[in-house]
């Protein structure tokens, strides 16, 4: 694997947390037992010496579940000194220790709320065909604009705000991917389907669109289009959890046909401009990632077992860093989340930790069921 300059800071390893005996041990470590947690207080990682604290109890709170919206959805507000989390149908505000402060029903689950990347009070959100507005500090909404040519708008769940703070891409009625200045309130049309399966857009820094496909019958690449719609390359040749980090997208690559050397099952650096491919970790295929990615040059893994019964392996039900420049590793913890099959035959997503790393890369967030019910699980990194 080759060994780059930090994007961060241009200097190898000069910027690299500090690295414990646990970032070089990259082999199988099993958890051990350690009692858990009640709410808002914190445990010791037995295996990782990591600290994490619990904060909430969803069985307490009222709620099936309570837990992170996904791995690339930045749920701290500017200076973070607010955190959302998602409770079974509506969203819960916390403070910066992540002591809950109260339920926002006017936000509910679906609504994919964005914070504003510099204002601290200001959180946009969706219902039904508009963009509204929310001032978590007086608790005020207001719509902001209604598309009256789609019955119903949606980020697909994974596409934060620009970090311009100006714009937003959305799909109308599952087929018009559009590219929204709501200050301006001036739309730009990114592409329209034709009914295509959609899996996910995402805005690059400089609000170009990634639009990633769903696999039906076979691997379909993620695509780069302009911010004014102009179709610029294929990135990969297959779908894949990932997040951006600048002009890199951070991929997990299992679905890929033809994988690079030394990156079966891998996570890889893939750069938007050339399509350059780094193997940064290669992985079990037992295992399935998501991948959050800081401000720092560093990414949040997270792990789950595609099959429950299989076999403990190198980084299984884990939590971890991983350098977007070095690929060097750090293990934070054992989330101990167990992910069952659901009826249909897939995961039960409620269940996935989905980690979330801020965006100053000083805090993580997860989800897990190890307490019972789904609750979620911070750590100071």
């Amino acid at each position: 694997m080759p060994i780059v300059s930090c994007p961060q800071c241009g200097k190898a390893h000069d910027c690299l947390l500090d690295l414990s005996e646990n970032t070089k041990n990259l082999g199988t470590l099993f958890p051990e037992k350690v009692m858990q947690p009640t709410w808002g207080n914190t445990y010791t990682d037995p295996v990782f010496g990591t600290k994490v604290r619990r904060i909430s109890d969803a069985e307490v709170q009222g709620s099936e579940s309570i837990a992170t919206e996904y791995s690339t959805v930045n749920p701290w507000n500017a200076g973070r000194t607010r955190l959302l989390l998602v409770h079974h149908d509506r969203f819960g505000m916390y403070d910066a220790d992540g002591e809950f402060i109260h339920s926002i029903p006017i936000i509910p689950a679906g609504s994919e709320p964005r914070w504003h990347p510099m204002d601290p009070n200001w959180l946009l959100f969706l219902n039904g065909n508009s963009v509204w507005g929310y001032n978590q500090s007086t608790g005020v909404a207001f719509e902001n604009h209604k598309f009256a040519q789609f019955s119903k708008i949606s980020a697909l769940g994974e596409s934060d705000l620009s970090r311009d703070g100006d714009h937003i891409v959305l799909v109308g009625d599952d087929r018009h991917i559009f590219l929204f200045n709501y200050n301006d309130k001036v739309e730009t049309k990114i592409l329209d389907t034709g009914g295509k399966p959609l899996d996910s857009v995402m805005l690059t820094d400089d609000n170009r669109v990634l639009v990633s496909w769903k696999e039906i019958s076979g691997p379909e690449p993620i695509q780069l289009y302009d911010r004014f719609g102009t179709y610029i390359r294929d990135v990969t040749r297959a779908n894949g959890h990932k997040d951006l980090f600048r002009n890199w997208l951070v991929w997990a690559n299992s679905n890929d046909p033809h994988p690079i050397a030394n990156a079966r099952n891998a996570i890889v650096r893939v750069d938007l401009e050339t399509g350059e491919q780094v193997p940064l970790l290669e992985l079990d295929w037992s295992l399935v990632v998501h991948v959050s990615c800081a401000d720092t040059g560093w990414a949040c893994i997270s792990t789950f077992p595609w099959f429950p019964e299989s076999e403990w392996r190198p980084f299984t039900n884990e939590v971890f860093l991983l350098h977007i420049g070095t690929g060097e590793v750090r293990r934070l913890c054992h989330h101990r989340s167990k992910v069952e099959r659901m009826p249909d035959g897939q995961p039960d997503y409620t269940a996935e930790a989905k980690a979330v790393i801020s965006r100053d890369g000083k805090r993580v967030l997860y989800s897990s069921n190890w307490c019972g019910r789904v609750d979620a699980f911070s750590i100071e990194v």
